[in-house]
């Protein structure tokens, strides 16, 4: 992904049309945190000051798509405890704090939503190349054994899958 700078962001959050809610609780300055590592990434979330919600910024094929999201941590419903999940989208092994459920509403005004099990940081980008310990322990609970490479290729099939499935439109 190019780097996304705090006036482009800008500009995709009103190409979006988010609600007030969120956007009143998103700040560009989340982004310069991720600024060092933003060449590594096929998707890069801007989450909310509460962390609940944001916007998911996916880059395929030289273009940049974007929706808001909400995200939910995994819980057992007897229990309450948390259940561990391996990603839909990286394919990476997480518990506790660090699984969630993302949720995209297929239009603001439905109540329809497409959810995924997901690694609750969404820093899939930086798993699948191997640059998190979650990356590394991920790889041995699982003992996946492909490259780097096709585990790229693999995230931008299920990002290409997910860009369709909610027929989102490209903000550049």
């Amino acid at each position: 992904m190019r780097t996304i700078t705090p006036s482009d962001f800008d500009r995709y959050v009103r190409q979006l049309r988010l609600g007030g809610n969120l956007k009143r609780r998103l700040s560009a300055a989340s982004l310069s945190a991720q600024d060092d590592n933003q060449a590594d990434r096929e998707m890069l979330a801007v989450p909310a000051k509460d962390g609940n919600a944001g916007v998911l910024l996916i880059a395929l094929d030289e273009r940049i798509y974007g929706m808001p999201y909400e995200i939910n941590d995994i819980r057992d419903a007897v229990t309450g405890r948390s259940k561990p999940i391996i990603c839909d989208f990286c394919k990476t092994w997480q518990a506790g704090p660090r699984a969630g459920y993302i949720i995209f509403r297929t239009n603001r005004a439905s109540s329809n939503v497409i959810g995924f099990l997901c690694c609750a940081d969404l820093q899939c980008s930086l798993h699948v190349r191997d640059k998190t310990t979650a990356a590394k322990t991920s790889r041995s609970q699982l003992r996946e054994d492909i490259t780097v490479d096709q585990r790229v290729a693999r995230l931008q099939s299920k990002l290409a899958a997910v860009i369709e499935r909610l027929d989102l439109q490209p903000l550049e």
